[in-house]
């Protein structure tokens, strides 16, 4: 069967005006949203969406958005969206769970991803601990000791030792490279509140 021709004909390529995908569907920022209801008031079988969250990309491959199993990874060869698995995680023990009330534990596996229903949070199984995936990146700014090498701009969270160069612990600083010190922030506004969040989110 032919494919299915489209009844608008341009006769030359579209430049969009704007920091935005022209086709609102094919980006969501969290993983959640692959699926969540609503996501797509139009879809269609074989529609690719970018997920900003994990900077991965999937294909629907079935009739329902809302399925986990009907998105399939591109380049993985497997569908599932990485065997997807919702859940309840559980802060102070660090476990995820079936259940809002912390019952049924639900064993870590590697090659999963975890959804937190309730906080809409994605995880993943690191073989020893659940580990919040937009804090992964994040990771490089907690520090003890300060970086050999840094460059303009740097930030980080110190929480080691007060010294001459690091009059306050803890604390956020941020390199200045024209003078070479780290300069300890009072102004939030210099640091994006993503940022801000990832930081004290993962204090020691």
């Amino acid at each position: 069967m032919a494919r299915s021709k489209g009844t608008l004909s341009l006769a030359s390529n579209i430049e969009p005006s704007m920091n935005a995908p022209l086709d609102g569907r094919t980006v969501v920022n969290l993983l959640s949203d692959l699926t969540a209801s609503g996501s797509y008031p139009y879809y269609y079988e074989g529609m690719i969406v970018s997920c900003k969250e994990n900077h991965k990309v999937y294909q629907l491959i079935g009739n329902d958005p809302t399925v986990a199993d009907n998105w399939s990874e591109v380049g993985s060869g497997s569908s599932g969206i990485d065997n997807v698995v919702e859940g309840y995680y559980k802060e102070s023990d660090g476990k995820f769970y079936k259940e809002s009330t912390y019952t049924t534990e639900i064993i870590g596996e590697t090659g999963k991803i975890y959804i937190s229903v309730d906080i809409n949070k994605s995880y993943r199984w690191d073989g020893t601990n659940f580990v919040r995936l937009d804090q992964e990146s994040f990771e490089d700014i907690i520090t003890t000791t300060a970086p050999l090498s840094p460059s303009d701009g740097d930030i980080i969270f110190y929480a080691g030792t007060v010294t001459v160069d690091f009059p306050n612990s803890p604390a956020i600083y941020k390199y200045d490279g024209t003078n070479s010190k780290w300069d300890v922030q009072t102004d939030m506004e210099e640091i994006t509140a993503l940022e801000v969040d990832a930081i004290w989110d993962n204090v020691p």
